[in-house]
């Protein structure tokens, strides 16, 4: 499902797509991995900024949209920027990183995985049911807004267990 159908960048070329990454586009984002561009793997890995992840709203959808687009891609070499964001604070990016993990299904991933399910805080908060968009209807525009419930209802809250868990089935060592 493509949440973006009518924006005006579905009809851009994959290649000036992975030129927006640069500029932390959430929508080039998602649309590369909507497409399954496995040429942007590479750009979409290398654009991660760790140092604001935390703290602007737009570096959190945009690392959400490259997580997922990662996740769609799946052929991803090094999965290391993705393991690295199992150690952020972020709930909301902990989770996309460990269902990204488990898409991309390199075994490589299995300890982290488990090290982060050791007291796993985004468990709790699915467990909880706790919604990702909550608080954030007047940071993030439309748009954002629309690509959080679509990931809430795709991803977060749709196999009834825990991105960690899941991402270890996937792999296969749960």
């Amino acid at each position: 499902m493509n949440i973006l159908l009518k924006d005006e960048l579905n009809n851009e070329s994959s290649e000036l797509l992975i030129t927006m990454l640069k500029e932390k586009d959430w929508r080039a984002a998602y649309l590369l991995g909507i497409r399954e561009e496995k040429k942007a793997a590479f750009p979409l890995l290398d654009n991660l900024d760790y140092a604001c992840i935390e703290q602007e709203p737009s570096t959190i959808v945009y690392t959400m949209a490259s997580l997922y687009a990662l996740g769609l891609i799946r052929e991803v070499t090094d999965i290391c920027p993705i393991i690295k964001v199992l150690d952020i604070y972020q709930c909301d990016l902990k989770w996309m990183a460990a269902w990204a993990l488990g898409e991309i299904g390199d075994p490589g991933a299995i300890d982290a995985l488990k090290e982060a399910g050791n007291g796993d805080p985004y468990g709790v908060f699915w467990e909880a049911g706790i919604s990702i968009t909550e608080g954030n209807e007047g940071v993030l525009d439309k748009k954002a807004l629309r690509f959080f419930r679509f990931l809430e209802s795709k991803v977060y809250m749709a196999d009834q267990k825990s991105a960690v868990v899941l991402a270890l089935e996937k792999i296969g060592s749960a």
